[in-house]
Formats: structure tokens, sequence, C-alpha cells
């Protein structure tokens, strides 16, 4: 394939479920230009757009992604269908994930299908789509059958992978597993981009290195786990809030240790937002440094025409 001149073309984005923007943020770090951020939660929008302006202006759409086509999102980006660099869906997890009741009846799980189907009519050269390993499990498997069936069906004109991989390899402050899909279109002539494992970087991210001021984490859902410095962070969720474990006593965390376990910079603000809520917008989001190093992969993949191995 031959190389893309990086200086004349503007590597775009649609990020469906973009919450309050972490992920977006690390879309942005890659260099790729975010023109359309979707979800359809009013804080959320408060988030992202206290976040995302002046030179990191991105449009926010707040409308419920069911009732979203693919002829609004090309419209309001001005794109024609195929012109978009990249388009990322990380669909909600509840109705998959194993802390909860692994409900295939759940109507969320159905937005990860009509992600499939905006992203089949708007055309992108890249998607990657997210969620939690759960969704490849039993009960799961009726679902998770229709998901590979349309990756076969309705997005026959892209060259499909899928990896289980976790954030903490690549960058992020958490023990975090999800399952990436990244696909390609045919005509790119690419096989589908994942980043190389940081595997030295992650033995430096323990709970002595990214909250040295604590004695520990009581957390979980299902199951309450007590870890200490010398472990790893596990996912933060969007549910029940964790809790530091300080000086012998237990505590909320507060919303500078919430940002640096999501890998936000200090800038980044959630004025007037509660603690409960910004605790729910990191829980939902993808890592800043794990969006970052997968769309790296997938622009460095393009602009070289090859397989990326991005660090």
């Amino acid at each position: 394939m031959k190389k893309i001149n990086s200086k004349s073309e503007i590597l775009n984005s649609v990020d469906l479920f973009c919450g309050g923007g972490v992920g977006s943020l690390g879309q942005h770090n890659a260099g790729i230009k975010g023109v359309l951020a979707i979800d359809n939660w009013k804080v959320a929008q408060e988030v992202f757009e206290q976040n995302f302006k002046d030179e990191k202006q991105v449009e926010f759409l707040n409308t419920d992604i069911f009732a979203l086509t693919a002829e609004e999102i090309l419209e309001r980006t001005g794109l024609k269908a195929g012109e978009l660099f990249l388009m990322t869906a990380t669909a909600p997890c509840q109705g998959f994930s194993i802390a909860g009741k692994k409900n295939p009846f759940d109507i969320r799980n159905a937005l990860f299908l009509h992600s499939q189907e905006l992203i089949a009519k708007v055309k992108p050269k890249f998607f990657l789509m997210e969620n939690v390993p759960g969704m490849t499990m039993p009960p799961m498997t009726p679902i998770f059958n229709e998901v590979k069936y349309r990756f076969q069906t309705v997005l026959k004109d892209y060259n499909v992978d899928c990896k289980k991989l976790n954030a903490l390899f690549f960058g992020a402050n958490q023990a975090r597993e999800r399952v990436i899909y990244i696909g390609v279109r045919k005509d790119i002539n690419i096989k589908p981009p994942y980043p190389e494992p940081d595997i030295a970087g992650a033995l430096k991210r323990k709970i002595s290195y990214v909250l040295p001021d604590i004695d520990g984490i009581y957390a979980g859902q299902s199951k309450k786990l007590v870890k200490l410095p010398d472990s790893y962070l596990m996912t933060v969720t969007a549910g029940e809030c964790f809790q530091i474990m300080d000086k012998g006593t237990l505590r909320s965390a507060t919303t500078e240790e919430l940002r640096t376990i999501a890998g936000l910079p200090d800038w980044f603000s959630f004025e007037g937002i509660s603690a409960h809520d910004i605790h729910k917008i990191i829980g939902n989001a993808v890592p800043v440094q794990f969006m970052e190093s997968l769309t790296r992969a997938i622009k460095d993949a393009y602009l070289n025409g090859t397989q990326s191995h991005a660090a």
C-alpha cells in the first residue's frame, strides 16, 4: 500500500458513547481529530463541553443512539459515506458484565448491534468497538453469535480482528480487561492493527506508584476485595464506588484521585459535577492511555501502510 501524506489528510473520528470525553481525550492525544461525539446523558455533555473547547472543540450530540441514523452523522459532520477515518463505539456493558446479571435480553446489549449497522452505512476506513469479556461467555452466546454474524455480513467490507486486552499493559492505571474489535475497510488493504503491550511500564503501575499516599483500596461489585499498595488497581466500575484505605479508615476517592486513576490530566474539569457522577463517568470510560494506544496503532498503521507496532 502506498504511504499516506500525513500533512495533507485530516484523520478524523466520530465517537459513539463518548461519555464525558475520557476516551475522546485519548484519541485527541493520538492525533485524531474528533468531529462528532455522541451520548445520551446530560451530565456527560456538561463534562465533555467543559473540556473539548477552543482548539479541541468537538460537537456533542445528545441523542438516543437507538434513534441515531448514519444519515444524521454524515449530515452533521459534512462528510460523505467512506470519507471518515475512524468510528469508535464503546457501547454500555452492564448487560454483558459478569459482575451483573449477564442478561442477554437487556435492551442495552442491542446498542452494540445498532453500532455495527451505523458503521456499515457511514463506511469509515477503520472502526474500533469495545466491551467487557462477559459478552463472549454464556449465557450471552445467542447475542454474541449475532455480533459475529453481523461482522461477517453487515460489515462484510471490513477485515475484522478481536483481541482481549488488559488496559494495564497499554498505559492505563487499572487492570481493566476488555474485548477490542478493530475493523479495517478492505480497500485499505492492511491487517487490523493492535499496539504492542508495554510490560515493563505495567510493572510500575502498582497502587504504591499510582496513589503513593494511601494504604490500599476496598472495592469490588459481586465480591469485595482489599488491594494493598503492592497490588494493581482493578477496574473502576460505574456502579458501586470503591473506597480508599487511608490511615486505618475508609473514605471516598477524591476527584484528584479519580483523575489519576483514569489517566486524566490535572486540567480536565469536572466543575459542578457530583462525586457520584464523576465516578460513573470514569467507570464507564475507556482509560485515556488505553484509547490513545489503540488509536495511535491504527493511525500509524494507516500512515505507514503496514501493521503497527506502537508502544
